[in-house]
């Protein structure tokens, strides 16, 4: 298992930076909620998401602040904790869709240890390869 970086806190800008943390208290806790931890993009998109992207982002954030102030203290006492009422006023129709993307960008932080996508082995060979898939395809089309 690979270190995480920052120790999973995935940065985000609202009223001000902040970090998202996808503990396993987090995830914990979304299962409580919704089930299966595989249907959060499914709940996400769904009827009535905001309410919920709203109670998760709280959690989120409270999380990352949570995490800050131990990791400075070696206690939580003391950290910023929102409500979901000042939470949902940090968002809005301009930065809905960034914070669903951040949102599930700190899942692969939590889970991968980063966003970025999985590097290939020989790039070159890739090229090639989608190459001649796009030609094959392109044939069939034909």
């Amino acid at each position: 298992m690979s270190a995480i970086k920052d120790g999973g806190l995935f940065p985000i800008t609202l009223d001000k930076e902040r970090h998202l943390l996808f503990s396993l208290h987090v995830i914990d806790e979304v299962e409580d909620k919704i089930g299966d931890i595989s249907d959060l993009q499914k709940t996400m998109e769904s009827k009535g998401r905001m309410k919920f992207i709203t109670w998760l982002l709280t959690m989120l954030i409270n999380e990352g602040a949570l995490y800050k102030q131990f990791q400075a203290t070696g206690q939580i006492d003391g950290a910023e904790i929102l409500d979901e009422r000042i939470v949902s006023m940090l968002i809005h129709s301009t930065n809905i869709q960034n914070i669903m993307t951040d949102i599930f960008n700190a899942f692969t932080l939590a889970n991968r240890g980063t966003t970025e996508p999985p590097e290939l082995d020989d790039d070159e060979d890739d090229e090639e390869d989608n190459e001649i898939e796009g030609n094959t395809i392109a044939g069939e089309d034909e």
